[in-house]
């Protein structure tokens, strides 16, 4: 009986080794591999582990991996079906992979430090005449620091570059429509808010903060308590100081008018030599040759092309105006409060608009590559 017992156990543990699958794992110790984290991505990795364990359907592997190039502390257990061999399709999904993953933090890091960057420049945007203010005549500002243009006029220019200019080539295929148009916009013109409007409402403004500065309180002293000569000088005092006060706002208004006819001018005669992208320069010569014979720049183009001359305008001022240093001082105070009024009213000074080029505005190269592409699809 004992002996029958034993060829019975025998032959069971016999029957379960035959149903068990000791199948090899499929990758060894020290072989080199591409490992899946997650859905982050593909690395290349090395085996350092195999451990065997009994399941349902047979035998499972799983592996301590290595990824190469990173501290071992990301070493960690991955089940053979993450695993992939090291193959050149294999290598070039890890590679297509790593790119996608570096994108995407380059993305985040970028976000983070335009949101640091904002962060600091609304800190150092609070008021340029603040700065200008606390100027002493030991700290004399040059007009480069008057034409600090700030942050939020910044990212505008920026905007607008971005929108004229060819980013990336222009995708060919059968199926692109004709007429072929270049990969870029141009300003639809006249702007709907023009430079001279803009520099008009500037002037109004600096009228009007100039009256309030002025505003004289009536003298509250009863009547009862005057006598006729008292009330006769008091009257003649008050005549005085309201004189003097509409000597200051029309000085005030002249001064920013003769201050806009400067930049005005300075604009009309730097649009074209100075303050215009290659691109824009066929636009440019088809409105003088069209519709601008009778009209200045400023009367036709907006804020967004303004903002250029603040960047030329020192160089403008050596070589057109000069000036003494009491000159570039007021004409720098001047600037910094234009500068001011243009961030503070930026939703409705700069309200620019873009359209596709026309024939007759596009550069000779975009003329000719449209040329060609319609005799191909026609």
């Amino acid at each position: 009986m004992d002996s029958n017992a034993d060829e019975q156990v025998a032959s069971s543990e016999s029957d379960e080794d035959e149903d068990l699958d000791f199948a090899e794992p499929r990758y060894q110790i020290g072989q080199k591999i591409y490992a899946r984290d997650g859905k982050s991505g593909i690395y290349e990795s090395v085996v350092k582990k195999v451990e065997s364990r009994p399941g349902v359907e047979g035998w499972s592997y799983r592996y301590w991996v290595h990824y190469l190039g990173w501290n071992s502390r990301w070493d960690r257990w991955i089940a053979q079906e993450d695993l992939l061999d090291d193959t050149d399709e294999n290598r070039a999904l890890s590679l297509k992979a790593s790119e996608e993953q570096r994108q995407i933090s380059s993305t985040k890091k970028r976000k983070r430090e335009e949101t640091l960057e904002k962060k600091r420049q609304k800190k150092k945007d609070s008021s340029l005449l603040v700065a200008i203010s606390k100027t002493t005549s030991r700290n004399i500002l040059s007009l480069e620091d008057y034409c600090q243009i700030p942050f939020t006029l910044k990212t505008i220019m920026l905007d607008d570059r971005s929108a004229l200019s060819s980013e990336s080539d222009h995708l060919i295929s059968e199926d692109d429509l004709l007429p072929w148009q270049p990969n870029r916009l141009v300003h639809s013109l006249p702007a709907a808010v023009t430079i001279q409007m803009v520099l008009d409402k500037f002037v109004k403004r600096t009228k009007k903060d100039a009256a309030a500065k002025v505003t004289i309180t009536p003298n509250m002293k009863s009547t009862k308590q005057k006598t006729e000569n008292e009330s006769d000088k008091e009257d003649e005092d008050e005549e005085a100081r309201m004189a003097a006060a509409r000597r200051i706002v029309k000085t005030a208004e002249k001064d920013a008018q003769e201050f806009v006819g400067i930049l005005a001018n300075l604009f009309n005669e730097a649009l074209p030599v100075l303050l215009l992208y290659h691109e824009e320069r066929y636009q440019h010569l088809s409105i003088v040759n069209e519709t601008m014979r009778d009209h200045e720049p400023v009367d036709f183009y907006g804020c967004e092309h303004f903002l250029r001359l603040f960047v030329r305008l020192p160089i403008l001022w050596n070589a057109v105006l000069g000036g003494s240093t009491i000159e570039v001082q007021q004409f720098g105070e001047q600037i910094a409060s234009l500068l001011v009024f243009l961030q503070k009213h930026h939703n409705s000074c700069f309200r620019a608009q873009y359209r596709p080029p026309t024939r007759n505005e596009m550069t000779p190269s975009e003329k000719v590559t449209q040329d060609n592409l319609n005799e191909l699809g026609s």
